[in-house]
């Protein structure tokens, strides 16, 4: 299992070298290997039921439901293009934003590969060692106005919202 999680995480460490910039597209793309019916995975027994499997098939409605102009990020998907792809994709808001925060967390791990390689630093062999790496890196934190930087967020609005009452 081992040597397919490296054998997966090298094969999107290329194609991230191969993308200067990393759109939805190449995510739809990345998602589509993944569900892969010749892919190992998918012929384990059970696999093709689990709850992850069922999670990727309807992230890939939501994918679908784009347009060309969203997936090569043309346009921004927001507002009435969260409600377009919600009705599309048969799926929640919150899902469609999921989904996109998922996809804004791969841009965060593609331009830090990027960067690194660039910089000529030692290359993570698997996810979870680049994972890691990431989260001490004070560099590959996400922008401001980034999805994936919103929890973070909100969670730090909350922790000052209690320190303020805690004084008041």
């Amino acid at each position: 299992m081992a040597a397919a999680a490296k054998k997966a995480f090298t094969k999107l460490t290329a194609a991230f070298y191969a993308s200067p910039q990393w759109t939805l597209r190449h995510f739809k793309t990345n998602l589509q290997e993944g569900m892969d019916k010749e892919s190992w995975k998918m012929m384990l027994p059970g696999v093709r039921s689990s709850a992850q499997v069922t999670e990727l098939k309807e992230s890939m409605k939501v994918m679908d439901a784009m347009t060309p102009e969203e997936l090569d990020g043309a346009v921004k998907v927001e507002g009435l293009r969260l409600t377009r792809l919600s009705k599309e994709s048969e799926r929640d808001v919150p899902f469609v934003v999921d989904v996109l925060m998922r996809y804004e967390q791969t841009v965060l791990l593609h331009k830090w590969l990027r960067r690194n390689q660039a910089l000529g630093l030692p290359e993570p062999e698997t996810l979870e060692e680049a994972t890691f790496a990431m989260s001490r890196d004070p560099s590959s934190r996400p922008p401001k106005d980034s999805r994936a930087n919103r929890p973070m967020r909100t969670m730090q609005r909350r922790i000052q919202d209690l320190i303020y009452k805690a004084f008041a």
